[in-house]
């Protein structure tokens, strides 16, 4: 087994949470900190060496996380059409169950297993905004877990 850690990585993207009283039930920005991302991965290193490439870690961050507007499913409608009448690119909308750090973990881990079979267990805290005292949350799941609620 090997662990691997990448210390920091921003994502820069936008949401609202329906329903809900306070500041995110608008559409507001937020710069996500995930803090400490550390992961285990088993089996023998591929030709170069190498148990998973950080290229490929933070390329997936980058392509799927960063720079867009995260929407709950059931607003997926709406916002498609509003881009495309703006003219705007619809792969910027990342829909979501809910647009919320608990459900942005969730899916970044889900995605991570799917993504690399070596992976034996992910851990990582993510903070919505960069503010001190800014929420945060702390996952850590073993690849053996159930992921359904």
């Amino acid at each position: 087994m090997r662990h691997l850690t990448i210390p920091k990585i921003v994502i820069d993207s936008a949401h609202y949470i329906p329903g809900y009283k306070g500041k995110c039930a608008n559409n507001h920005g937020h710069s996500y900190i995930i803090e400490e991302l550390m992961i285990t991965v088993s089996g023998e290193l591929n030709e170069q060496g190498i148990a998973i490439d950080f290229g490929d870690i933070k390329g997936y961050f980058k392509k799927e996380w960063d720079h867009k507007q995260y929407v709950p499913v059931q607003h997926m409608p709406i916002w498609t059409e509003h881009y495309k009448k703006l003219g705007m690119d619809i792969k910027q909308l990342k829909p979501l169950r809910y647009t919320t750090c608990e459900d942005i973990s969730d899916k970044i881990i889900d995605d991570l297993f799917m993504m690399f079979d070596n992976i034996v267990q992910i851990g990582f805290t993510i903070y919505e905004g960069a503010s001190e005292g800014s929420g945060g949350e702390y996952k850590f799941k073993s690849r053996q877990e159930d992921f359904q609620e």
